[in-house]
Parts: structure tokens; sequence; C-alpha cells
């Protein structure tokens, strides 16, 4: 019903002028050479066909030098002015239907979200665990760090020794 009324009013100020062109009995193809206005742009303005006028800036300008050489260019004006107010505000009302978006993009967010979570969860059951069971200072690399030299080279000589001491059957795997 909106383009209805958009048209209708296109339609009612092409008749406007084509009815203030035939009382003075001037020909359309004398307003085109006079106006240098193209005859098809004329003929489109009168019949309300917009789609195949250029931009709105340009029909304004046809209404303009049209009007002017009937001698109506303010009354012409003003409803040139209606109708393209008339028109724009129908065009501003015009909704579009929202997009659907796809399942997987509408649920997005809920599934960052899940997936936030569950990371963090894990991050913090991981550092629960390592507290709770890690072994200790003694386990942690730091602490080996930490310990003497003598101990480390006690136990490598204490190694040595031991396999020394081990019969020679058992270090060449004769039984």
């Amino acid at each position: 019903m909106h383009a209805e009324v958009g048209i209708q009013a296109r339609t009612e100020l092409g008749g406007y002028l084509r009815a203030e062109r035939e009382l003075q009995r001037i020909p359309l193809s004398e307003i085109a050479d006079a106006t240098k206005v193209p005859l098809r742009a004329l003929e489109a303005l009168e019949a309300g066909r917009w789609e195949s006028l250029p931009a709105t800036i340009f029909v304004r300008g046809f209404v303009r030098a049209y009007a002017r050489h009937l001698g109506i260019a303010e009354q012409a004006a003003q409803r040139f002015n209606d109708t393209l107010a008339l028109v724009q505000r129908q065009e501003q009302q015009r909704v579009d239907p929202p997009v659907a978006l796809p399942a997987a993009t509408r649920d997005l967010p809920h599934r960052l979200g899940f997936a936030l979570f569950v990371i963090l969860l894990l991050i913090i059951a991981t550092i629960t665990f390592s507290v709770l069971w890690g072994g200790g200072p003694e386990a942690s690399p730091r602490a080996a760090c930490d310990r003497p030299a003598g101990d480390a080279a006690a136990r490598e000589a204490s190694g040595r020794a031991a396999s020394r001491e081990a019969p020679q059957s058992q270090r060449h795997g004769v039984g």
C-alpha cells in the first residue's frame, strides 16, 4: 500500500505538469528543446516513472526547468517537494525483513561463553592438582637446582662404587 501512495503522488505531480502544459497548448517536444531536458525524461516525469529517471537532484532540476517554462515554477516546486518528502518518508518507513542467521551464528556467543568457562575450569583444576599432588618441594625443578652440588657428586660416587662391587658375572650378563 505504501508503494502505491508513492506512485500515486509521483503520477499526480506528472499529471499536474501535463495538465498545465496541455492547458497552455505547448507540445512536450518544445519544452524539451527549450529546457534541454531529454524528451524521454519529460515523458517519464509526466507518467510518474521516476525509476527510469536519474538521481533525485537531476529530477528536481527537470521539474524546475519544466515548470519555469510553463510559468508555474513556485507551485510545481512546492508540489515536487511535497511528493519527494512523501516518497522519502515511505522509503524510511519501509522495513526490510530481518535476515535469519544460521543456527551456528546465532548460538556463537553462547558457545564462546561455554568454551571460556570450560578452559577456565581446566586451568583451575590443573593448578589445584599440581598443588595437592605435586610431590612437595623436592619434586619441583627449582628444588633440584637448589640442592648442593656435593649431594649429586656423592650419589654419583656411590653409584660407581656399587657397580665395582658387583660381581663380574652380573656386569657381563653371564649367569
